[in-house]
């Protein structure tokens, strides 16, 4: 399972993923960057100025 929040209480959003295997795990990982990727993307928000 994957949860997306954003804090409350900082400019961060809070990633929490949950899998059985290692390979799912990233599978479900790639999918929540893509996430939000495309939702900062639709946002306008500069996704660089998080790295």
């Amino acid at each position: 399972w994957i949860l997306l929040r954003p804090s409350g209480t900082e400019p961060v959003f809070r990633c929490h993923i949950e899998a059985i295997t290692h390979q799912r795990l990233n599978e479900l990982k790639e999918l929540a960057l893509k996430t939000l990727w495309e939702s900062f993307k639709g946002a306008g928000v500069d996704w660089a100025a998080f790295y």
